[in-house]
């Protein structure tokens, strides 16, 4: 028992390796439209938040005080989350979990219109969306 433990422990501190070839590709990616849009891009590259999180701030344009890049990816640290991932999708065809990236705009005060939430969705994700976020379920057809 003792030795199954260590054996799984020692695995996970390993398992972490597998999520930065994701994250720096998808970084090198979105870096050369970052730089051409902000004077800032990066604030000395991304910042770690766990095993499967990683954040970017950008700075540096006009009418936007910040740009924060959320990169969420999917557990590939964690053998026991991706098998039940996996097992999940089985259950429930719907589901397919992906990485995701987040981007949180914090417009300049005074510029733009009034208040309001903007947002881009696919369409298949729609279904999914308006089960857990009422707000969207009720304002729809605005």
């Amino acid at each position: 028992m003792v030795c199954g433990h260590i054996s799984i422990h020692r695995s996970r501190n390993y398992l972490h390796l597998f999520s930065h070839p994701f994250i720096h590709r998808r970084f090198e990616e979105h870096f050369p439209l970052l730089q051409t849009q902000f004077s800032k891009p990066t604030n000395g590259g991304l910042t770690k938040d766990g095993n499967s999180d990683y954040f970017n701030f950008s700075t540096g344009r006009r009418g936007i005080t910040s740009l924060h890049t959320v990169f969420t990816l999917r557990p590939r640290h964690d053998f026991f989350q991706m098998a039940f991932q996996f097992l999940w999708g089985l259950q429930d065809l719907v589901y397919a979990p992906a990485d995701e990236i987040e981007l949180d705009f914090k417009l300049s005060d005074g510029f733009g219109g009034p208040d309001f939430v903007f947002g881009v969705v696919r369409k298949v994700e729609m279904s999914t969306i308006r089960d857990r976020r009422w707000d969207l379920v009720s304002h729809i057809l605005l």
